[in-house]
């Protein structure tokens, strides 16, 4: 009899049966879709924050060109900037004509970095309020905006 035990106890199962490495890969599938999807979500908040910057620096951008241009700080008010606009870079430009330039570079420069990139400049009294908007294309997810308020210190 104690060698029928002995035969019995040598033939046990060893190891993993199908039905358990099975499982076990399920488990692991799961994961690597919870990791795959947490990459996809920060991928897209990095652009988002990535747009965000932009549009900040672009709205600080102008800011100081306002400021550095007070004596035509309400021009930047305008809708839009007038056709033809001389190259203040390389040219000497009188202070409407910096105004217009400014707003042609930056309204492209909005376009060329935002996805549907736009931006304006409000003014009530002494305060300038520079808002930029963008479509940052995600289906469900709000579009980006920026507003910086800038305050001059004299009225122009």
């Amino acid at each position: 009899m104690d060698r029928l035990d002995l035969n019995h106890a040598t033939q046990r199962q060893h190891g993993f049966s199908l039905a358990e490495t099975l499982i076990a890969l399920f488990v692991l599938a799961i994961g690597l879709l919870g990791l795959a999807n947490l990459q996809f979500k920060s991928l897209r908040l990095n652009y988002d924050a990535y747009l965000r910057t932009q549009a900040t620096i672009q709205a600080q951008d102008i800011a100081e060109r306002l400021i550095a241009n007070l004596p035509a700080a309400t021009r930047y008010t305008q809708i839009e900037p007038p056709v033809i606009t001389p190259d203040c870079n390389a040219n000497s430009c009188s202070p409407t004509q910096l105004s217009a330039y400014d707003l042609d570079a930056w309204r492209s420069t909005l376009a060329r970095l935002l996805p549907s990139g736009v931006g304006t400049i409000t003014k009530h009294g002494v305060i300038y309020t520079i808002t930029i908007n963008w479509n940052n294309g995600v289906p469900n997810n709000p579009p980006g905006s920026v507003i910086l308020t800038v305050a001059t210190t004299t009225p122009p």
